[in-house]
């Protein structure tokens, strides 16, 4: 794997860029990019991970004012001294929210809420993330939407 040092705000807006967004809907949704650190990872594949979230985001979130937050999850500093390292990036949306765990593995292969679509989307993400050596947890944003967290190793 082609690990290098990659600006995650450089990565999160090229991967957005790179979306055709006519494609998916009329409204386009909005990304905010909180000033993130760089961090060690593929730089192709971690876009590519970020635009198939992106892509989540605008198929499942069914909002006219669709927004979507790429942020860094903070390391607690262990001394005052030193500059901490992103512990992890996290991925949220101010959408409808993901499904009951109980209804659908959204994470396995070919598992979607919606007919149209293949249900390999957030398999790439996954697996992904696990090429990285990085855990992903899924939940709830602040707003009730999807978030996805990925804690670095």
């Amino acid at each position: 794997s082609d690990m290098e040092k990659v600006d995650l705000d450089e990565a999160a807006r090229e991967a957005y860029n790179h979306l055709s967004i006519e494609e998916y809907l009329e409204v386009e949704p909005t990304l905010n990019v909180r000033n993130m650190g760089r961090i060690e990872a593929d730089e192709s594949r971690l876009k590519n991970m970020l635009t198939n979230l992106f892509c989540n985001s605008i198929n499942h979130g069914d909002t006219e004012d669709l927004e979507i937050e790429v942020g860094e999850l903070k390391s607690l500093p262990t001394s005052t001294r030193a500059p901490t390292a992103p512990k992890g990036i996290y991925v949220e949306d101010n959408g409808v929210g993901l499904p009951d765990e109980e209804e659908i593995d959204i994470l396995k292969q070919g598992e979607t809420t919606r007919e149209e679509n293949t249900g390999y989307g957030l398999t790439t993400v996954k697996e992904i993330a696990e090429a990285h050596g990085w855990e992903l947890d899924t939940g709830e944003s602040r707003s009730g939407g999807a978030r996805f967290e990925f804690t670095f190793r």
